[in-house]
């Protein structure tokens, strides 16, 4: 049970676990007096909202949960852990109670469960299914099912497996390890890619459809062409129209290059000209202003821009370098720790309000330390921050404003570089510009007030719609109760048909006539329909009474068989309670029984195992010989067995040394085997041609 040490749970033996389940089992278990009535009935209520929804539908009431005994319990904690993770979907009576618990409380250290209530022994009060663990536990595990879904499908994938070093020094291990390890982050990046997609929102059926349209487009393209060129082949001549038509077209393409260059080229020079005069006027105000203050002045806005430079580049430059690298290692720091729960945050706030509250006490010492004389200090430390502030200030408005001079000097550029328009057609421009500008600003207010009505508005929906679903969901409730499910919605299609009715009526009939003859046809209508059901209510009536009659005596019934069951259930509650604390008996005492049947087994074979050394220690075979001991037995076929091991090493590497050049020589004496081959074959050949008589030479 080492496993479990990080949340706590500890392992109190056997003897232990039977002592506290029959205690629970007699006095209802001392962790339901742990729960206040409101908080249970809140988790309680949770719980069977969540299991009555999909994928579970138990289709449970508060009143049959509450009334759940502790196996059920934990039947249905494991039908949750298994809706999680597949593996663990069995059933409890056919599972070894120990084993069971090791299971969840295995599969609940993966989903990091920290369990709410410190004071209760959580181990025990899971074996024992009781409700101020079991409950908690539910609820959490029903609240971040879908978080615990991907949770549990990652760690199947991303736990890793922990190989002692010793047996990673073979290196076909820890190639293995290695490739194991690569398969790992391969993982993670397809992961990554996958969600990354998933919320991108692109979906594969869209792709799908894009592509099988644009193939459609494509074939009907190639129908239209495959067309035309059969009605073209059947002109004559339309291969020398063909030849003139592209030749047309390359002249037009040409002429509007051309025309194209040339209005650029005019630009060129009107954006030259602009410029040239902007570098006169630049360099006249240059003149006058380097002679309205003299030589003096020139040289003390130098003096000005040399000190502005020396501070940003000495002060305020590696300040801002230094706020962006303790910026950046701390979103590193960030990136490479795993993510965060909310229980994570939350003592993470905890642990920023506690330092917080040590800083402001600190501060407060500190402050009821200083005397006179560290008053004046601390003022004069007050001024100096502030001057440094407002020389930050001003350092960062001098940034901003040299940013933006740079921004409009290189908007006057890309202007400039534009084509000039006349006076004529800049005037028209600015009246143009006048108007439009007063309908956008008219546009606009009545933009913003549609958009404000159309705020208020939605807001007024959303919140009428709250309260509507809400007056449902409670009228649905209080017809389910009253046995009338469905009776508003069957009112409103009653409401719904009657104003359709009533919108035909008014539709097909305007006049006074009108309405009479429908008033005459309704009332013949009613009475041939009375006419027709009255032999129908007669027997509508009598089987009324008999419904009635049978109705009294089912409830006479109902009420004799539920207080019969009631009965039955008691009793039949009470003696599974002595049964199973009997069995729990049972169990404790095969345990302890077993248990020191071992111990003493144990016990027994190493008091014979002492005395066998001590016989073999002072026992002798002979004048002057002592026998070995066990251990030196032991020893002596230890150090064998790591010569041999040793040897076997060192063959083995001398065969794998030896290996490719084994394979290379084989493939030598394949090659020489074909070739020889190839001779026998070919000697035997020139023989046969010998043989025969056939007057040649033969080299």
């Amino acid at each position: 049970f080492e496993l479990f040490a990080a949340m706590g749970l500890g392992d109190s033996g056997p003897t232990s676990r039977a002592a506290s389940g029959h205690a629970h089992a007699q006095g209802g278990g001392d962790g339901d007096a742990q729960f206040g009535p409101v908080v249970e009935l809140m988790l309680s209520k949770s719980i069977v909202e969540a299991l009555n929804k999909p994928p579970f539908n138990r289709s449970l009431t508060l009143v049959s949960f509450d009334a759940l005994d502790a196996p059920s319990l934990l039947q249905i904690l494991n039908d949750v852990l298994a809706e999680i993770s597949p593996d663990h979907k069995m059933n409890l009576r056919e599972e070894d109670p120990e084993q069971t618990i090791i299971r969840m409380l295995g599969l609940l250290r993966v989903l990091k469960y920290k369990p709410t209530n410190p004071n209760v022994n959580f181990r025990q009060g899971l074996i024992g299914g009781t409700k101020d663990v079991v409950y908690p536990l539910l609820s959490w595990l029903l609240q971040k099912l879908p978080d615990l879904l991907k949770r549990a499908y990652l760690a199947r994938y991303l736990q890793k497996i922990e190989v002692p070093p010793e047996i990673l020094q073979d290196d076909e291990v820890q190639s293995v390890h290695g490739q194991y390890e690569k398969l790992l982050a391969d993982f993670k990046e397809l992961h990554k890619k996958v969600e990354t997609m998933r919320s991108s929102g692109i979906s594969a059926a869209d792709v799908k459809k894009d592509i099988a349209s644009m193939e459609e487009e494509k074939e009907q393209l190639k129908k239209r062409l495959d067309r035309m060129r059969k009605k073209l082949d059947t002109i004559p001549g339309h291969e020398k129209m063909l030849a003139a038509a592209r030749a047309l077209r390359l002249e037009h393409e040409r002429a509007d290059t051309l025309a194209q260059s040339r209005t650029e080229m005019r630009g060129q020079i009107g954006h030259l000209e602009q410029r040239l005069q902007r570098v006169g006027e630049e360099l006249q105000d240059a003149r006058a202003g380097a002679f309205t203050g003299g030589i003096q002045g020139l040289l003390s806005r130098v003096e000005e821009d040399e000190k502005l430079n020396r501070y940003l580049s000495t002060e305020k430059l590696p300040q801002a370098l230094r706020e962006k690298e303790k910026q950046y290692a701390e979103l590193r720091k960030v990136v490479e720790e795993p993510s965060m729960t909310s229980d994570d945050l939350q003592l993470l706030h905890q642990t920023l309000q506690e330092v917080t509250s040590e800083c402001n006490a600190l501060h407060e010492r500190r402050m009821a330390k200083t005397d006179g004389g560290d008053e004046k200090l601390a003022l004069f430390r007050q001024q100096a921050g502030l001057i440094g502030r407002k020389k930050e200030a001003l350092s960062g408005r001098v940034q901003e404003l040299i940013a933006e001079r740079d921004a409009i000097l290189a908007q006057l550029g890309q202007k400039a570089s534009k084509t000039v328009i006349k006076a004529e057609d800049f005037k028209k421009f600015v009246a143009k510009l006048r108007i439009k500008s007063n309908e956008y600003k008219a546009k606009k207010q009545e933009l913003s007030e549609l958009q404000a009505e159309h705020l208020v508005l939605a807001r007024t929906e959303e919140i009428l719609r709250s309260k509507d679903d809400s007056a449902r969901a409670a009228l649905g409730e209080l017809e389910r109760q009253h046995g009338v499910s469905g009776f508003h919605q069957t009112q409103e299609t009653l409401e719904k048909v009657s104003s359709i009715k009533s919108t035909v009526d008014e539709r097909k009939g305007r006049t006074l006539e009108d309405i009479s003859q429908m008033v005459a046809q309704l009332t013949k209508l009613i009475e041939s329909k009375k006419s027709e059901l009255s032999p129908t209510i007669r027997e509508l009536r009598v089987l009324r009474s008999q419904a009635q009659e049978i109705e009294v005596e089912y409830d006479e019934k109902k009420t004799t068989y539920t207080s019969m069951v009631a009965g039955y259930e008691n009793n039949r509650n009470k003696l599974d309670a002595e049964v199973r604390s009997l069995r729990e008996e049972v169990v404790a005492e095969e345990s302890r029984w077993h248990q020191m049947q071992i111990q003493s087994r144990v016990l027994q074979a190493q008091s014979e195992r002492v005395q066998r050394e001590m016989q073999s220690y002072v026992a002798t075979m002979g004048p002057g010989q002592q026998r070995k001991s066990l251990r030196d037995t032991i020893t002596k076929k230890i150090q064998e067995q790591e010569v041999a091991g040793k040897t076997l090493r060192e063959r083995q590497k001398a065969i794998k040394d030896a290996h490719q050049p084994g394979l290379k020589q084989l493939d030598i004496w394949r090659d020489l085997q074909k070739l020889l081959e190839i001779k026998m074959r070919a000697a035997e050949a020139a023989r046969g041609e010998v043989q025969g008589g056939s007057d040649r030479l033969v080299l």
